[in-house]
């Protein structure tokens, strides 16, 4: 057969298999892949495709075709068990063509669909009825109405009300909203305005400013009856997070709705167009030039205006923004002990690979890492006894000693040796939420502590045994540090390792995770790679003193800058700058890393660190306030227990933590997203008469949940939605644009090219 004729019959197959495709397993064999792939131009690279076993083993490609969708390939393996994960690369992809994606098996011939250009991997599409897709005002876009997507994908349920908060300035119960639900995940619409809000619970923001960005104008209309509402394609797909994929036909438009499948992403890669992941270019930057603006204009609080910032979002395994802000350090201290602002020829500013004090965000990536890993492995079960583990055996009520301000009042007799590993992430153990170790005037001669040798720990599991109960274990939740200073020596315990060295050994090193580190200053970094944090160290700017041990001799307290060294107390005097619940310091670049490995479900670089079961049971509620296994919560449930923090257009689902010092993570499994917010908003004066607020509080850039709504603000469709006339891509080499017709594409083909329609028709 000529190369033309054969192109002929191609075409001819493809245009008579897009009319009415059948989606049917290519496979009819055990241990077999089938990949399908749909590009609108066909680069003619060749079978440019290989696949792989998580543990390294090739396939053998036995075949290769086209159907409705377009070219298939598959893959023999000597044995593909349910579990298993399987990857791909698609060197003919127009983006990503050596993204390494893994899908884990449900049988013996897993079966996947991808869409040139989109880093995601779906499973069958799902062929709309042509009699509901609809026009509107004869703009040439597809709608559909929502309540018909319900038909094709299970699950979806809706309700229909008034407004029952102010939605962006207007009263209360003045708007018909449809509210439309979805794996746990809710979306209302103001179905008179098309405006749309995600995950809203009554928590929008009332500034006028920032609900701008928190309500977003969708592309649809409202139909006949009340709340009958119609989307356009792409706003289907970031309604639901649902693959959308219109292929033309000499008849006609065939419109699909592609389920997505759970992927592993190999590797954290640029994005090669914020638009192949879901976000818009123009909103990214007026985000972006928000925040450099409260980074450096003052009109929007103290002087100076902020001193470190550094933004990353990434969806799919695609990072689509890193960013910094500001400066490093912007006070230094005198050698009389007073911090001072520096000249600004001396701030040091702030790159994307800029250091940041996690402080309690080490809880989840440090501690709640190696609690998965151990879990996962069988040596840890969550309901094991802290008093069980070697080493805390002094973990009872008779260990406990009644000084300085844990006096008599934290009762003897409430249980300590009940308390489990899960009460412990719960922060339900009944703990005091910080017993300030290394502050003699506070914790008293009996159990003040301070230690400059981290590698000896027998001294802070005494001070914890000692350190009586303020609640009943396993009723009243209340966050602790201790909780997570004991689960931190708990992994030194069971792995003979201190923490640091555990972590860098079984995830950092692996990762590779090159700017995460405790004691950054001892592990290569200078201070000046840091973002400093409290400029008087942890004195308050005077107000918080040690007291003296014997009397006449000051407690040994930092009074200088803090830059590189950990600035949580606990931390730094009782543990030497490695714990549990404070000491890691990152970048968002490194970041991106480890929360892709969550999303990943414990998978990353061929390599599988937890187990997806292990990654679902810590994301899990677990039982009271906002809390999985340490994880923070945004729950579908939100008036018994959703975070605020994660109310600004993430899925529900999502999960993540905060830091003290001005940091916070946010990994959401529904969208496939991670952010991460990485600020010093405690490098600033402290405010007089509070020890605990700084003069950056009234800064809009110190609210962390904005910086949330500004990221999140540009997840959105582009602006190119789906046509209902969009054309015929190119099949076996011949390069078509999308066109509007048959003719337009015959237009396009080489002359001596001879095409027959899907009606016999024959053009030259």
């Amino acid at each position: 057969m000529t190369s033309k004729h054969r192109m002929a019959k191609v075409l001819t197959l493809a245009l008579a298999l897009s009319a009415a495709p059948a989606f049917t397993a290519a496979a009819d064999q055990p241990n077999t892949l089938t990949v399908h792939f749909h590009a609108t131009v066909d680069q003619d690279l060749g079978d440019q495709i290989t696949a792989r076993t998580l543990d390294g083993d090739q396939g053998a490609l036995v075949g290769v075709g086209f159907d409705g969708f377009g070219k298939v390939w598959t893959f023999s393996f000597d044995s593909i068990a349910t579990g298993d994960y399987i990857g791909f690369t698609n060197g003919e992809d127009s983006l990503y063509p050596t993204d390494l994606r893994y899908i884990k098996a449900t049988n013996a011939t897993p079966e996947v669909w991808l869409i040139d250009g989109d880093p995601r991997v779906f499973a069958a599409p799902i062929l709309v009825n042509p009699a509901q897709v609809t026009s509107h005002n004869d703009d040439g876009k597809a709608y559909l109405q929502l309540q018909n997507v319900a038909n094709y994908l299970p699950g979806i349920t809706f309700a229909t009300g008034r407004n029952g908060y102010a939605w962006k300035g207007l009263a209360a119960n003045t708007l018909n909203v449809l509210t439309t639900y979805y794996k746990g995940n809710w979306v209302e619409i103001a179905v008179d305005r098309n405006e749309v809000a995600f995950s809203a619970a009554g928590t929008a923001p009332t500034n006028s400013f920032y609900r701008n960005w928190f309500y977003q104008t969708l592309t649809g209309y409202r139909g006949a009856g009340a709340y009958e509402y119609y989307a356009s394609f792409d706003w289907i797909d970031r309604i639901y997070s649902v693959g959308t994929l219109v292929i033309g036909s000499a008849g006609g438009n065939d419109h699909f709705l592609l389920p997505p499948l759970k992927v592993v992403y190999d590797q954290v890669m640029p994005a090669v167009t914020p638009e192949s992941v879901g976000f818009d270019s123009a909103q990214l930057a007026v985000a972006d030039a928000y925040l450099e603006e409260l980074a450096t204009n003052p009109v929007w609080g103290a002087t100076p205006a902020w001193a470190s910032m550094t933004v990353g979002i990434a969806r799919h395994g695609k990072v689509i923004m890193e960013k910094a802000y500001g400066y490093n350090k912007q006070y230094g201290t005198t050698n009389g002990g007073d911090a001072v602002l520096l000249p600004q020829a001396q701030w040091q500013p702030t790159t994307v690979g800029t250091l940041f004090d996690l402080a309690s965000n080490t809880k989840m990536y440090a501690t709640n890492y190696a609690i998965q890993k151990l879990v996962s492995d069988g040596l840890l079960t969550i309901e094991t006894k802290l008093a069980d583990i070697p080493g805390f055996e002094c973990y009872s009520d008779a260990s406990n000693v009644y000084s300085g301000f844990m006096d008599q009042t934290y009762a003897p007799g409430l249980g300590k040796n009940t308390v489990t590993i899960r009460d412990l992430m719960v922060h339900v153990a009944g703990q005091v939420p910080d017993p300030e170790y290394g502050n003699y005037s506070r914790a008293g001669a009996g159990l003040w502590y301070q230690t400059t040798d981290y590698t000896d720990r027998t001294g802070i599991i005494e001070k914890i045994c000692q350190t009586p109960l303020r609640r009943n274990p396993h009723g009243t939740q209340e966050y602790s540090d201790v909780d997570y200073m004991a689960l931190g020596l708990v992994v030194e315990l069971i792995t003979g390792k201190t923490l640091d060295q555990y972590m860098e050994d079984e995830f950092y090193g692996p990762l590779g995770m090159t700017r995460t580190a405790f004691n950054p200053l001892e592990n290569g970094f200078a201070a000046t790679d840091v973002a400093a944090t409290e400029i008087n160290g942890n004195t308050r700017d005077g107000q918080v003193n040690f007291g003296e041990n014997p009397p006449g001799t000051p407690v040994f307290q930092r009074n200088y800058t803090l830059q590189g060294e950990v600035h949580d107390e606990k931390a730094y005097y009782a543990m030497d700058g490695v714990a549990g619940h404070a000491g890691l310091f990152s970048t968002v670049g490194d970041l991106s890393v480890m929360m892709q490995v969550m999303l990943n479900g414990g998978v990353y670089g061929s390599r599988q660190y937890f187990s997806e079961e292990v990654r679902d049971q810590f994301t899990a509620w677990g039982g009271t306030g906002s809390y999985g296994l340490g994880w923070r919560l945004q729950r579908a449930d939100v008036a018994n227990g959703g975070w605020t923090y994660f109310q600004t257009g993430q899925g529900r689902g999502t999960y993540g933590h905060d830091g003290w010092t001005g940091t916070l993570t946010s990994i959401d499994p529904y969208n496939g997203i991670s952010t991460s917010v990485l600020s010093s908003r405690i490098h600033a004066p402290s405010v007089t008469g509070s020890t605990t607020s700084f003069a950056l509080a009234d800064n809009p850039l110190t609210n962390r949940v904005i910086q949330n709504m500004a990221l999140y603000s540009a997840f959105r469709p582009n602006s190119q939605d789906y046509s209902p006339v969009a054309g015929v891509g190119s099949v076996s080499g011949v390069s078509v644009a999308h066109a509007t017709s048959e003719a337009d594409v015959i237009a396009q083909l080489p002359d001596t090219t001879t095409v027959t329609d899907s009606e016999g028709g024959v053009h030259q």
